[in-house]
């Protein structure tokens, strides 16, 4: 049987280091900025890249929703375009493999040995020596990035681009993975990079990040707050949406809704572009007057965050029915579920893994709440202005920014407080479920396909054909939500005894056959870990099962 590798065996050896397989973390271009606006901050920065006696490292800092992350995908989009773009990483609290502080070096390396062959040999060399997984963040960032950039002698300028750290794992000096630890590698680490080579960093100014950073001997700090033009910025901005959303709507007249609302409305941001771009998605909702006039009547709110607070409100009035019980539990289930999930799932396969259907809806019980749904897709539809959806067929669906985030899980005057804790508990049930229901032995049928060369990719359709969207997911990430679950859960723990029992190793087969058994190490860790804390509790079933395994 001959099996045909569609990668080479160096290709192999640098999708192992930590990280490399993350999708979704460069630069993104439908994030970037408005064209014409951050016009002398953009300038700036690239003056800033092109100095070769400028400082190592550039700190943007900010307070969120101020578009730091814009600017970051602008910088990253011009220097790409000039084939100077090195690398660029996107930590994202909100999905559980893109907060991770052990993953950024791994995956940054990898990206600079497909950017360059020069560097694509020294990492090689340096992984030769037994640089990889298991080092500490510094020595990762000494031995897979400072000294293979020092020994390829690239032309610069090269850029690497860092956004939104202040996500990356939690400030917490006890872990090994603290962003405390990784601040401190990239602060200590990265002013030895060649000249040629500039970071860009991103982030709010607080608790590791500003330490390490301050004391950084090659840094220069600058503060989003202390730009010019930020008001005419946002102001240019709410125009074009404005605008935009005239045209859609045949009933307004041109020139809507004029110069002193459109004005008003920037001013209202007050420097926050995240505002600006939920508030103009909501007017675009419903009817745009009438959206518009309930936001403007609201001027008397005087902090920033208060009124992000108050539009996030606004938007969820719009979704919510809080005197229908069932309704609230509706939106809850969705919604919590949204901002639980490790990462982020289409609409079909979220109806999937919360055992939605798209026919009659019936009454279910979930934990105790009654639930009445058929599909998502109507509480998302009504939760655009605060939600990320793809805009592609399959339609992937996510928060839309931290500050989203933040409201719905840690505001102690929300009324609508998302309970995390609680919802891993039901998404490791449904995950559990899901498992339960559809592993079985030879999941893709392998044993009907030859895999001769011309019949890998028939090995492939097959995966997707047998393992769906949800499957994937529950099998990727059941050990997740069951370590953020509550612990004396009886029915979670009954679903798990029939996993571990009867299913386990056909969960292994189908983690080789996505290609992620350095995964599936990760969740028997993960579950080890639970089975301890949990031990008095589980200790009424049997174990011996998975700890052969």
């Amino acid at each position: 049987m001959v099996l045909k590798l569609k990668n080479t065996a160096e290709d192999e050896r640098l999708e192992g280091l930590p990280g490399a397989k993350l999708s979704a973390v460069q630069w993104d271009p439908d994030r970037a900025c408005l064209p014409g606006t951050r016009k002398q901050l953009l300038e700036d920065i690239i003056n800033w890249v092109h100095n070769p006696e400028s400082e190592q490292i550039m700190w943007l800092s900010g307070a969120a929703g101020t578009g730091k992350s814009s600017i970051a995908n602008s910088v990253a989009q011009h220097l790409d375009s000039l084939g100077r773009l090195g690398a660029s990483f996107h930590f994202d609290r909100a999905v559980a493999t893109l907060d991770t502080p052990g993953h950024l070096f791994g995956n940054l390396c990898h990206q600079l040995a497909c950017f360059d062959d020069q560097l694509r040999t020294a990492v090689l060399s340096a992984m030769h020596r037994g640089c990889g997984g298991g080092m500490s963040c510094r020595i990762q960032a000494r031995k897979l990035l400072v000294e293979p950039l020092q020994d390829a002698e690239i032309i610069g300028p090269v850029i690497i681009v860092i956004d939104a750290l202040d996500e990356s794992g939690d400030d917490d000096e006890t872990s090994k993975t603290s962003r405390e630890t990784l601040v401190n590698a990239i602060a200590t680490e990265f002013p030895r990079l060649p000249k040629s080579i500039k970071v860009l960093i991103t982030s709010r100014d607080e608790g590791s990040i500003s330490r390490c950073m301050t004391q950084c001997g090659s840094c220069w700090h600058k503060d989003i707050a202390d730009v010019n033009g930020t008001e005419e910025d946002i102001y240019s901005f709410v125009q074009y949406r404005m605008g935009q959303i005239c045209k859609s709507h045949t009933y307004l007249v041109n020139g809507w809704p004029g110069l002193i609302k459109e004005r008003a409305l920037a001013q209202y941001a007050d420097g926050l572009f995240i505002w600006a771009g939920v508030a103009c998605t909501f007017i675009q909702s419903g009817d745009p007057d009438v959206q518009l006039n309930e936001l403007l009547k609201d001027s008397g709110r005087d902090t920033a965050e208060a009124k992000l607070d108050h539009l996030f409100i606004d938007v969820i009035s719009h979704s919510l029915h809080a005197d229908d019980a069932i309704q609230v539990n509706n939106w809850h289930y969705i919604v919590d579920s949204i901002v639980a999930l490790k990462t982020p799932l289409t609409i079909q396969a979220m109806d999937s893994l919360l055992g939605l259907s798209a026919g009659h809806p019936s009454h279910t019980l979930i934990d105790g709440r009654q639930i009445k749904l058929s599909t998502a897709y109507t509480i998302i539809s009504s939760l655009r202005p605060i939600l990320r959806i793809d805009p592609g067929i399959k339609k992937v669906v996510q928060l839309l920014h931290k500050s989203v985030f933040d409201y719905l899980t840690s505001r102690a005057k929300n009324p609508i407080l998302v309970n995390v804790t609680a919802q891993n508990s039901i998404l490791a049930m449904r995950c559990l479920e899901i498992m339960n229901d559809n592993l079985h032995h030879d999941m893709c049928n392998i044993s009907n396909i030859s895999l001769l060369d011309s019949e890998v990719d028939g090995l492939s359709a097959s995966i997707g054909d047998h393992i769906s969207e949800a499957l994937s997911y529950a099998a990727c990430c059941f050990a997740e939500h069951l370590n953020a679950a509550l612990i004396e859960h009886e029915a979670l723990i009954n679903k798990l005894h029939k996993f571990i029992t009867q299913h386990l190793l056909n969960w292994i087969e189908i983690m080789g056959l996505l290609g992620k058994l350095h995964e599936a190490e990760v969740c028997l860790a993960n579950l080890f870990t639970w089975m301890k804390v949990g031990k008095s509790i589980y200790d009424l079933y049997i174990t011996k099962e998975l700890i052969v395994y």
